[in-house]
């Protein structure tokens, strides 16, 4: 195996330029499909052979990038920014407002739930970011301080979690002659790390 450096030309309007600025993020739901961000608002989209400069409309460093899929991708950085493309064809992202204005460096959500998102960034916060595209109902709640440390990264998966607390579904065939579902509901479950040694899990 070898590594191999990508070269920094990209294509902004039909035109090849070199990108300068430094790059703090990636992620891709396919080799052909590749985000990466950076300083000064820049995100970058394509694969090895060809990468184009999207249009975010802010000029705040980005840190991280994350989506669930190609038409749903987040990506945060200084002041609270936090930014989100639909996929629809365009090169345009949404500017989500309401996060507190922290330094953000990280974001996962669990994939059963595309209206849950966590958020996590320095001073400790740790965020749920609850609403989908358009983003006009948007909130952002935060958990209680667990550390004071700079966080820096999240990953998660799906668990099998506790039934509610009325308990699982009475036990008979459905309507149709079916055993109904009786596996366990599917909950998040989270890493955080940061500096210091430090490392979360949850919710």
């Amino acid at each position: 195996p070898q590594w191999t450096r990508v070269t920094n030309l990209v294509t902004i309007g039909g035109d090849p330029t070199v990108v300068e600025e430094k790059l703090t993020g990636v992620w891709g739901s396919s080799g052909n499909n590749v985000f990466v961000v950076g300083d000064f608002g820049t995100i970058l989209k394509g694969s090895e052979a060809s990468m184009t400069k999207m249009n975010t409309g802010v000029a705040k460093a980005l840190r991280s990038v994350w989506g669930r899929r190609s038409n749903d991708v987040f990506a945060v950085g200084l002041d609270g920014v936090v930014l989100h493309y639909n996929g629809n064809g365009s090169n345009k992202w949404t500017n989500i407002e309401g996060a507190p204005p922290q330094v953000l460096r990280g974001i996962w959500g669990p994939r059963n739930d595309t209206r849950t998102t966590y958020l996590i960034g320095w001073d400790g916060v740790m965020l749920r970011m609850k609403g989908r595209h358009p983003w006009s109902d948007v909130e952002f709640d935060s958990f209680n301080c667990v550390t004071r440390q700079r966080l820096e990264a999240i990953w998660g998966t799906l668990v099998d979690g506790p039934w509610p607390d009325a308990g699982p579904p009475d036990v008979g065939l459905t309507e149709a002659g079916v055993a109904p579902d009786l596996s366990l509901p599917q909950v998040p479950a989270a890493w955080v790390v940061g500096v210091n040694e430090t490392l979360i899990t949850g919710p």
